[in-house]
């Protein structure tokens, strides 16, 4: 089944203060190519300032820095399965290992990054998780008002149980693995950012297993996604830009929908 889907932004004034990008607290199935963040060093709060000098130094390799830490976070659940009338209580411990290798070029830039999001259950083993991720960023300084940026990933993710495309009471976690590439160009000059992107996105999921030993298979939750993006960004004044945004999406599923065409 293909899906086709336009969606067009016309230009509207917005505030657009520069701010850090929060973190996620929700997994995000297919998450923006291009978002407007049109940075002018204005309307920062000290708080939400960067300072380097408490930035971890890294490990030097010349001309890369290599970035490695592990997270260990001990949990405990009275309800693992978030089925109420099967409630079950267990511990359990999160490991988010992760290595970053960045250069320390004059031009260009490049990124590799590895990282793991695993759990493990002290009784229900099943609930174990082995999350993953391989990504690779390089950026190509065509001028000083022109960059490339080349992106490529590959991991299996945990997909929420409070999402609403999960399966529900099921026992064994949704996961599916993705394999995405991208590239990217940036314009900027005086006021005016042009940026423009086109990705190419691969969804495989995981069959789940439910409570009464059932197992259900997801293929038909396989999709591929190409989308073009197209952005472009006015400063009207240090605190207020125009924007304007196209995106067009193509979505290919795999197989039909259980019970339909």
């Amino acid at each position: 089944r293909r899906r086709l889907l336009w969606l067009i932004l016309s230009s509207v004034a917005a505030l657009l203060p520069n701010a850090p990008a929060m973190a996620q607290t929700a997994s995000v199935l297919i998450t923006p190519v291009i978002t407007p963040d049109y940075s002018r060093d204005r309307n920062v709060s000290v708080r939400e300032r960067f300072y380097p000098d408490y930035s971890p130094l890294g490990i030097d390799l010349g001309g890369f820095t290599a970035s490695p830490s592990l997270k260990i976070s001990p949990s405990f659940s009275d309800n693992i399965y978030r089925d109420n009338n099967r409630r079950v209580s267990d511990f359990y411990v999160v490991l988010e290992p992760y290595i970053a290798l960045r250069s320390n070029w004059s031009n260009h830039r490049t990124l590799f990054e590895a990282g793991g999001d695993i759990e493990r259950f002290a009784t229900q083993t099943l609930r174990n998780q082995n999350g993953w991720y391989l990504h690779n960023s390089t950026r190509l300084d065509a001028t000083s008002d022109l960059n490339i940026t080349l992106d490529g990933r590959v991991g299996r993710s945990y997909e929420s149980p409070y999402s609403e495309d999960a399966a529900r009471n099921q026992v064994v976690p949704s996961s599916y693995l993705r394999k995405s590439a991208s590239i990217k160009g940036v314009y900027g000059g005086g006021r005016t950012r042009l940026t423009g992107s086109v990705e190419y996105s691969d969804y495989a999921f995981s069959p789940v297993r439910f409570a009464n030993g059932f197992t259900r298979d997801q293929a038909y939750r396989d999709r591929s996604i190409v989308r073009t993006t197209a952005l472009g960004e006015y400063a009207l004044s240090p605190s207020i830009a125009a924007y304007g945004e196209l995106v067009y999406d193509r979505t290919h599923y795999s197989a039909p929908a259980p019970g339909g065409g």
